[in-house]
């Protein structure tokens, strides 16, 4: 979805003055990466392809420019390089705005199988698509992911009530928490995926609850 109007309608209307509440989430999928490139660039190790791409920084900066309107007050960045350089990004074109890294915003946690090799995400998906939703050992189940992040919006409820916040993730971790803001409970729902520098937008209140508002809107270049 491309449209301005549309992302505009995310931002949220502020609840009455004497109730507390809810902060606006805007969680920015990381612009794109060269790990994203299909197919990969060859020679590069891990740590070489966690970078934007020249199309990923217009993608951040696509999204910083929507989200002026929203005035948000701060950014929060996954520990991956690739989501912290979209928060530069995106606080540039925000004028400058303070950006802070969270480790509950990091990719999903695969896990390991018996003989101790990565789980690959293939075989996740087929796990969620048969409506199962494990913790496989070192790894994390989708509501362990959706966990750790209402975590965190708690407390930025808290702190930022009535305000708006960038909160810059990756697809399996904004999906399910959108997902679940949505009312959605099962494995195989909790996927939806989102666009390189799309913006979904959640409320979240000091109680713990979730209100879905827009889902992987898609900034004007």
């Amino acid at each position: 979805m491309r449209h301005a109007w549309l992302l505009a309608a995310a931002l949220a209307v502020p609840a009455a003055a004497h109730e507390p509440q809810p902060v606006q989430l805007l969680l920015v999928r990381h612009g794109l990466a060269l790990s994203n490139l299909q197919p990969r660039p060859a020679g590069l190790t891990d740590a070489q392809l966690d970078h934007l791409t020249d199309e990923g920084r217009a993608q951040a900066r696509a999204a910083g420019r929507a989200l002026a309107a929203a005035k948000p007050a701060l950014v929060v960045s996954s520990l991956a390089m690739r989501a912290q350089e979209t928060a530069r990004e995106i606080a540039a074109a925000l004028g400058g705005l303070e950006v802070r890294v969270d480790p509950r915003l990091r990719s999903m946690e695969m896990g390991t199988d018996a003989s101790g090799a990565e789980i690959a995400w293939s075989a996740r998906q087929a796990e969620w698509k048969a409506g199962r939703d494990p913790r496989p050992a070192n790894g994390e189940s989708l509501a362990d992911v959706v966990s750790r992040v209402s975590a965190l919006g708690a407390e930025l409820a808290a702190r930022h009530g009535g305000k708006a916040v960038v909160l810059v993730a990756h697809s399996e971790v904004i999906g399910p928490f959108a997902a679940t803001a949505d009312g959605k409970s099962q494995p195989q729902d909790l996927l939806p995926k989102v666009a390189n520098g799309s913006v979904t937008t959640v409320e979240a209140g000091l109680d713990g609850r979730l209100k879905l508002v827009a889902l992987g809107v898609t900034p004007e270049p």
